[in-house]
């Protein structure tokens, strides 16, 4: 019988799991670069649990996690935050290149709530639980009174931009995606937008 999937703020002790499921939403990407942002003595997941924990003005933060557990495991989680209006890159003079077309499309989302992340581990997968999550940020973005979300993803990444589209999402905007030999050439980062009417009350 299938537990039913609970939402919940991210707490201190699920950074491991964030670490991983936000190495899992970026294809590796976000492994790599916690690669080569490591000393010779501190691991790549060290390094990427650090900033989650501490780097309160990244996307990524701690502060903006929501997790899914059922049954008492941790199946998945997302993140999010709305974007500054006029856009402010923070804390970003450290980024790895690979984020500069992901800043561009953040640019252009100013004022809208955007999906940082998302992801399910894998045998969790084909139980709907993107899909409540995705319901669940979407509450989330209304609740802070946005009146539009968006993220960006993998033009190569058919399943979510199956996803998105089937939430409502359209497309707004492309950029190439650079800095890893890892990334096909031809691929580009999507930014898909959706408007967000406001709460009816009978």
């Amino acid at each position: 019988m299938e537990q039913q999937l609970r939402l919940r703020p991210a707490r201190e002790a699920d950074v491991a799991d964030l670490a991983a499921l936000m190495d899992i939403a970026s294809h590796g990407i976000a492994a790599r670069i916690w690669c080569e942002q490591s000393k010779t003595d501190v691991s790549p997941l060290e390094t990427g649990i650090a900033q989650i924990l501490g780097r309160k003005l990244l996307p990524s933060f701690l502060g903006n996690w929501v997790i899914a557990s059922s049954g008492g495991r941790i199946t998945g989680a997302y993140a999010g935050y709305i974007v500054p209006e006029p856009f402010d890159p923070g804390d970003s003079g450290t980024l790895h290149p690979v984020h500069a077309p992901l800043l561009e499309l953040e640019a252009l989302s100013a004022a809208a709530w955007f999906l940082v992340a998302i992801a399910v581990y894998p045998q969790f997968r084909r139980r709907g639980h993107a899909r409540a999550m995705l319901r669940h940020a979407e509450s989330a973005a209304r609740g802070r009174g946005a009146r539009r979300m968006a993220m960006a993803l993998s033009g190569r990444n058919d399943p979510a931009m199956a996803l998105y589209a089937g939430a409502g999402f359209e497309e707004a905007a492309r950029r190439p995606r650079i800095g890893f030999s890892i990334l096909p050439l031809d691929d580009e980062w999507v930014l898909m937008s959706k408007a967000l009417e406001a709460r009816k009350y009978p």
